[in-house]
């Protein structure tokens, strides 16, 4: 069997200018850390839960900013302080979060309730915050251990994975809340599945009723669209920003008729998947071809 050679690169720099860009790349790479890539979603509610977190020790506990950064220091260690400060911070959260809502009770007056109902909203809350701290605190101290000076294990510093007593311990407080709260330790919402005659019922009335429901004509027939879209099982993610490249026109004849149909396929794209993933099979997205049904008429 005969060897191929391996292709030769298209432009060979010279020796001075490969050692420059080596040493440029090996500096770059010692001096930068790089983040996990995060949807626009995921990363505002991090953000979110962090300030809520560093308004706590900051306020509340009157904690510096070297004395809060400890605190996760100390967790990682499994220290009892830190610990509870961390389980101070969810009963807090638990016991103070309110939002207003409006009550039609005649005066719709807006009264203040709880934000959390159940455990669910706790826990992740603290996923947040974990994913958070780790990025913004124990990296540093990852990175000031992985130097070949340091004896210190950086790998302790993390709170990413499912080992250590002191994740465990403060995972275990929701029991704690749910009894100390009243809190529900199941969601708070029931799913139903829609049926056909409630997709129909709402596309009726989208034309039928369209006196009382005024809105653009575009804007009404993209409803509809969208009706029938979730209708088949799509999240709202899916279909909610469809580009145009995502839409292609085809022109296609008739086996019966002979005569040219205009054709729409859509390309639906998988949403929830992790950014800047590798992805080497095509189940990501489905092809989705659409048509003009003439005997079909809901108005």
């Amino acid at each position: 069997m005969k060897l191929q050679k391996p292709p030769i690169p298209p432009t060979v720099p010279d020796d001075e200018e490969r050692k420059r860009r080596a040493f440029a790349d090996v500096d770059e790479f010692t001096v930068t850390t790089h983040e996990r890539s995060l949807c626009k979603k995921t990363k505002a509610e991090r953000e979110r839960a962090w300030r809520l977190w560093n308004r706590f020790v900051t306020d509340v506990l009157q904690l510096t900013e070297k004395e809060a950064d400890k605190v996760w220091f100390g967790v990682c260690q499994n220290k009892k302080k830190s610990i509870a400060i961390c389980k101070s911070f969810l009963a807090d959260y638990t016991r103070y979060a309110r939002c207003r809502r409006l009550h039609i009770d005649g005066t719709e007056e807006q009264k203040q309730v709880p934000t959390v109902q159940s455990v669910v909203t706790i826990i992740a809350l603290w996923k947040h915050i974990v994913a958070q701290a780790d990025a913004v605190v124990l990296a540093k101290r990852r990175d000031q251990d992985s130097n070949e000076d340091s004896d210190e294990d950086s790998e302790q510093w993390t709170l990413l994975n499912n080992r250590g007593k002191a994740r465990r311990e403060i995972i275990q407080i929701k029991s704690t809340l749910a009894q100390k709260f009243n809190l529900s330790c199941k969601q708070t919402f029931e799913k139903t599945e829609a049926t056909t005659d409630d997709v129909l019922l709402i596309l009726s009335t989208l034309w039928e009723r369209a006196v009382d429901i005024p809105c653009d004509p575009r804007h009404r027939v993209a409803f509809h669209t969208l009706v029938l879209i979730g209708s088949i099982g799509f999240r709202p993610g899916t279909y909610k920003n469809i580009l145009y490249r995502q839409v292609k026109l085809l022109i296609v004849r008739d086996p019966n008729t002979k005569e040219p149909r205009l054709i729409t396929q859509i390309t639906i794209n998988q949403n929830k998947l992790s950014a800047n993933k590798i992805n080497k099979g095509a189940d990501i997205y489905i092809f989705l071809p659409l048509t003009v049904d003439p005997k079909l008429t809901l108005f």
